[in-house]
């Protein structure tokens, strides 16, 4: 794996790739609280098969630039930094892969620019026309997201969160390694790397963006997604493959939240197949 540092604009972009340079081109978006190490058993798998596998740190994450300010992570400019990215690296179009908030950037990716994507694979996370639906109407995902109120309270999430070593977090992501659990808190403690990561959640509800047109999605697009899920009903999947009508939805039983860490080989499998 090469680690390298892409200046786009005014934001230093760290990012990770590994496989033959000119391999077909696969770009792997991770969510909240992850960093490009979420992806480290697919970014093998996928190399080792011949794709240029290209793994961003995400705005405001690890060791990518943080901007002051909850407006400086709009969800238009998160956009804009994945097209930026293909740009630098003077890709034309890329297979683009996305899980939570990394999934919720690849659907806009998709809706936006389609015309630089040859396929969408998304990871437990709805369309976004499907999570403002259910986020206003079903009770059990309204429960469910009770944190995207709690994130808006300034330095007390922060605090909380960062509390006995990142006790909290390290609970939330479940089994992790001790190689795994020092990167990750190594990520967290980078300076201004805990309020950059929930500037995401205060800019959604803060900045809500429009969506233009109908949402439909006429790409190939697979959408994986774990249904023990403690945070995202997966009566959402469904839903969401109403909007890509070259779509098809995968269930993974066995997985919750992050397929790639509990369905791994699974994942890889659907990801290759598709």
């Amino acid at each position: 794996m090469n680690s390298s540092f892409i200046e786009l604009g005014n934001l230093s972009m760290h990012v990770v790739s590994a496989g033959p340079t000119d391999g077909k081109p696969i770009v792997l978006l991770h969510g909240f609280p992850d960093a490009w190490f979420l992806y480290e058993r697919q970014i093998k798998f996928l190399a080792d098969r011949g794709y240029r596998v290209i793994v961003p740190d995400q705005r405001g994450y690890n060791k990518t630039g943080k901007p002051a300010g909850i407006s400086s992570y709009r969800v238009d400019l998160l956009v804009e930094d994945i097209i930026a990215l293909l740009n630098h690296l003077k890709l034309d179009r890329v297979d683009l892969v996305g899980h939570d908030w990394g999934a919720a950037v690849a659907w806009m990716v998709a809706l936006q620019h389609p015309e630089r994507l040859k396929s969408l694979g998304i990871i437990n996370v709805p369309h976004p026309l499907v999570f403002k639906k259910f986020i206003g109407t079903e009770p059990r995902q309204m429960m469910r997201s009770w944190y995207f109120g709690f994130f808006l309270i300034p330095f007390l999430p922060e605090f909380l969160l960062s509390l006995n070593n990142f006790a909290a977090m390290l609970a939330k992501k479940g089994s992790l390694n001790e190689e795994e659990r020092r990167r990750a808190i190594d990520a967290w403690r980078q300076p201004g790397a805990l309020t950059a990561m929930l500037n995401w959640y205060r800019a959604a509800i803060l900045n809500r963006p429009e969506l233009r047109g109908d949402g439909e999605i006429d790409l190939p697009v697979l959408i994986l997604w774990g249904k023990r899920d403690p945070y995202l009903i997966h009566e959402m999947a469904a839903e969401s493959l109403g909007f890509c009508p070259r779509g098809r939805l995968e269930l993974l039983e066995n997985a919750g939240h992050w397929p790639m860490l509990d369905e791994s080989d699974l994942l890889n499998k659907l990801l290759l197949e598709f």
